[in-house]
């Protein structure tokens, strides 16, 4: 009789630890990590921008934008404006039919007006088949890049030259969507 109750025992405890896995200490699951909004120049991801909802901006340049003067008239151009973390904005131009971009800028202003520039770029463009290109990052003070992202189309961007010195080409910055 003792050996059908050490059966017995020994079935309930088979079928105890069967319900349980294989009777080593469950491990607990790997929490999957949650995303983190990157900046972005061109395709490139950058540093990311912890607890921002990442957005890039950008401009579509022409000459007839331009004011209170039109710049030049086949000038046209893109700007893409980023932020890769506080207190720098990093940017990535190309125009085409300007000739010799020296200056870009962001200005304050809307559509019909020209306005102050709040930040210098200092670009140093490259010409390739008849098309200027430019990229790279400064420092700038963070509220104001909160104010540039915040409120885009108050701000717009040109690109100088010795022909036209107050502006070749220019566009008013918007959202281009996530970054």
């Amino acid at each position: 009789m003792r050996a059908g109750r050490w059966v017995t025992v020994t079935a309930a405890l088979a079928l105890a630890l069967a319900a349980c896995g294989d009777g080593e200490p469950e491990e607990e699951p790997t929490p999957t990590p949650t995303p983190t909004p990157t900046a972005t120049v061109g395709m490139e991801a950058t540093a990311p921008v912890d607890g921002l909802e990442h957005v890039v901006l950008g401009a579509t340049l022409t000459g007839e934008a331009e004011v209170p003067e039109s710049g030049d008239p086949d000038g046209v151009g893109t700007a893409k404006v980023d932020t890769p973390g506080p207190g720098s904005i990093c940017y990535n131009l190309s125009v085409e039919n300007v000739d010799d971009p020296a200056a870009a800028h962001i200005h304050e202003g809307t559509e019909e007006e020209a306005g102050d520039i709040v930040v210098d770029f200092a670009p140093t463009f490259t010409a390739q088949d008849g098309e200027f290109t430019a990229n790279g990052c400064v420092d700038v003070d963070q509220a104001l890049v909160d104010e540039i992202f915040a409120d885009p189309d108050a701000f717009y961007v040109n690109v100088h030259n010795e022909e036209y010195p107050g502006g070749a080409v220019r566009g008013q910055l918007e959202e281009q969507g996530p970054a």
